[in-house]
């Protein structure tokens, strides 16, 4: 191929933004090595051009040669020219083909802008007003071609004629001696929208910042409504693509390149256009019919490429589509629909219908008019900013959901610090004090009390605060996850103070809002370490079920002295030295346990007695018990304990030594009923039943029982005396030991 049409393939490569500076120098610098060189070495092998553009710029290099308007530019090249983009850096200028400086006293030439088809752009400074005007021309070798000078004339007329802020305004036309007829439209330095698409394509960081979906798809709008003045005006534009739409800095938009419109009042059918954005019934229009419908067809393939980045037809050449028009065959297949051609582009179901139906190939069934999909999309657009407004406020009501859930956390944890301070004020305030004395409890009293109801008006808000989150977007997912954070923690709460109600309660709730998070995090396990004295020690770990309200062994393993264990009861026996310890233990979701278990504290066991390992246990919170303390984590030291209580049998030979000694103190200790009479008689000898008989016939049961009907003085006396007994220290169980 001669270097002059590869000039020409550049040149109008470049008009339609397909092709930079950059690009151009590197193909010339390749004909320079070789100029017989065919086109695909020189624009498909370097990536300079898709397939199909080199395709199309080749039938109209080859339709410009025998002067017949090609197919993509329009009569001249197209007027979607970019200062700067389509100018052939270096080319020299062609013989006789000179400009004169300045046109019609008016126009003063500044530089060449570009060439191809038929005409030819040129930057000109319009004298009389002050503002650089883009000026398109015939070919100074078409100049005296009166069909060709037709084509421009009616160009420049269809054009002038559409008056739309989106539509590029011609300012003038005319006719010049030697250069033929002209007209003046305004000068574009807006970039297209293929090459905005081109860099979105490549990850350009600079256009995915500027142009993202939603700025496109506001453009998109435009362009529908430019189309859409221009089909109310009788003219189809026919060749609408990226290349042909032009996007400035300040929100505006350009539709270019009408020289292949087709006007209604003409009735000229017109088989102009680009392979991929043609409808089908361009090729054939014969039997059917051009009108609004074949432009959404092309609106709906730039809609694609907008979505995908991708062209919805990549297959589609000139030659194939000119054979399927000639055997009344359909020139595409319905394309892939968006969402499954580019699933890693997270492309909303909505844009993809809207698309398809703009797409499809039987005109009767597409969108029908530029209007309706301008429609459909700005209705896309207003429920994704309704969407936006919904989600915005939704997440500003989760954050003050989450704030009040932190609030309410810091209730929960520091209430246990205020009980403890109001029952030492109990215990140290007397019921007989003065008002000026209790006035300091009366204070703690009530200090309590609002801040227990501010903890109850805090985990409200919360609640509410998730739930008017969930009323603005439902299924809001930080709004759940708060709710079920909120209701796991009271859960937790209801388990610690054996609330059955409340822990059935709370856990349907948690079912209800939790993702899996919060039932992944109940089943979390946690780290068991105990350190075992001596180390050489059995150790087993007895899993406990629940069955008759009482916690049974269900399995046993032998454990080391640490080891991972699921959320439940347990109970670690260590064995050693013909000792034995048991030490049961709760463990909680996620949470460690680390605890002592020292066999030598069971070295002085008696028979009957049991060594209770020291360890973290959980007191209080018994809602039914009237003087119950409030539910609280203590840390409770290792003690040995009678495994049974005291029985009458031993409390009464306690009395016997002691009403040997003292008779009248044994009195005071006796067994008594509430109204003071006592259970037993003592004979000088012995103890004979008294009112205990009224309870149990069966001496050898009377003597089992526990005793009862004794003092606290009349406890610590047997204490002290068992104590003296048997040479060990013998006391009662503190409450927190008892409980």
């Amino acid at each position: 191929m001669h270097w002059k049409k590869h000039i020409d393939i550049a040149t109008a490569a470049m008009t339609r933004g397909w092709l930079d500076e950059r690009g151009f120098a590197e193909a010339m610098i390749a004909l320079a090595r070789d100029d017989a060189a065919p086109p695909e070495k020189i624009w498909l092998a370097p990536g300079l051009l898709r397939s199909e553009q080199l395709e199309r710029l080749l039938n109209l290099v080859q339709a410009s040669s025998s002067s017949v308007m090609d197919e993509g530019m329009g009569s001249a090249g197209g007027d979607g020219i970019h200062k700067g983009k389509t100018a052939r850096p270096g080319a020299a200028p062609k013989p006789g083909n000179e400009n004169p400086s300045v046109l019609n006293d008016r126009y003063a030439l500044l530089s060449p802008l570009g060439s191809g088809g038929i005409g030819e752009v040129l930057e000109c400074l319009d004298v009389r007003i002050g503002r650089r005007v883009a000026l398109k021309a015939l070919r100074r070798d078409l100049c005296n071609n009166p069909a060709v000078a037709r084509m421009l004339e009616r160009e420049a007329r269809v054009t002038g004629a559409l008056e739309h802020p989106s539509i590029i305004p011609v300012y003038d036309m005319g006719e010049q001696s030697g250069i033929g007829p002209y007209y003046v439209m305004r000068l574009a330095g807006q970039a297209s929208l293929y090459s905005v698409l081109q860099r979105l394509a490549t990850g350009d960081p600079l256009a995915v910042r500027d142009y993202g979906l939603g700025r496109l798809l506001r453009s998109y709008i435009q362009v529908c409504q430019a189309v859409d003045y221009a089909h109310s005006c009788g003219v189809i534009h026919c060749d609408i693509k990226p290349e042909n739409i032009l996007l400035g800095n300040f929100g505006e938009v350009l539709v270019v390149d009408w020289g292949s419109a087709f006007r209604m009042d003409e009735g000229a059918q017109c088989r102009e256009g680009t392979p991929g954005f043609m409808a089908p019934e361009q090729l054939d229009p014969v039997t059917s019919a051009i009108d609004a419908r074949t432009d959404v067809f092309a609106l709906g393939a730039v809609l694609y490429e907008v979505l995908c980045l991708e062209p919805a037809f990549p297959a589609a050449r000139w030659t194939a589509m000119q054979k399927a028009a000639a055997n009344r065959e359909v020139p595409y297949s319905p394309p892939i629909p968006p969402r499954q051609r580019t699933p890693h582009r997270d492309i909303p179901e909505e844009l993809e219908e809207i698309c398809m139906q703009a797409l499809e190939l039987e005109p009767g069934r597409r969108v029908p008019s530029a209007r309706a999909l301008a429609s459909a999309v700005e209705a896309f657009l207003e429920g994704t900013r309704e969407k936006e407004r919904r989600l915005a406020r939704a997440g500003e009501l989760a954050q003050n959901g989450d704030q009040m859930a932190a609030n309410y956390q810091e209730f929960i944890e520091t209430r246990p610090e205020r009980v403890t301070e109001l029952e030492t004020l109990r215990a140290t305030i007397a019921p007989w004090e003065g008002p000026e004395r209790k006035r300091v409890l009366w204070d703690a009293e009530e200090r309590l009390a609002v801040v227990d109801s501010l903890g109850v008006r805090t985990l409200q808000a919360a609640v509410s605060a998730y739930e008017q989150a969930l009323d603005e977007v439902p299924g809001h997912i930080p709004s759940r996850r708060g709710l079920a954070r909120l209701y796991w923690t009271e859960l937790e709460r209801a388990l610690d103070r054996r609330d059955e109600f409340d822990r059935l309660y709370f856990e349907e709730l948690v079912k209800q809002y939790d993702d899996g998070t919060i039932a992944r995090e109940m089943r979390r396990e946690g780290l068991l370490k105990v350190t075992i004295r001596p180390p050489e020690a059995m150790v087993m770990l007895h899993s406990l079920m629940e069955r008759d309200r009482r916690l049974v062994v269900s399995k046993a393993q032998r454990i080391s002295e640490e080891t991972t264990l699921a959320p439940g009861s347990y109970v670690v026996v260590v064995s050693g030295g013909g000792r034995t310890v048991h030490y049961p233990l709760l463990m909680r979701a996620g949470r460690d346990h680390r605890g002592v278990i020292d066999l030598e504290e069971a070295a002085d066991l008696r028979p009957g007695e049991i060594l209770v390992p020291g360890g973290p246990a959980l007191l209080g919170g018994d809602s039914t018990n009237i003087g119950s303390r409030g539910l609280r984590a203590v840390e409770v030291p290792s003690f040995i304990i009678g495994e049974r209580p005291v029985s009458m049998g031993e409390f009464l030979e306690f009395l016997r030594e002691l009403y040997r000694r003292d008779g009248s103190a044994a009195e005071d200790y006796l067994p008594r009923s509430s109204d003071g009479s006592p259970y037993w008689r003592w004979t000088e000898d012995t103890f004979v039943p008294a009112n205990v008989a009224d309870l149990v016939d069966d001496r050898r049961v009377q003597i089992e029982l526990p005793v009862f009907g004794v003092t606290a003085l009349a406890a610590e006396a047997y204490a002290a005396w068992w104590s003296a007994r048997t040479g060990f220290n013998y006391r009662l169980p503190t409450e927190d030991e008892w409980e």
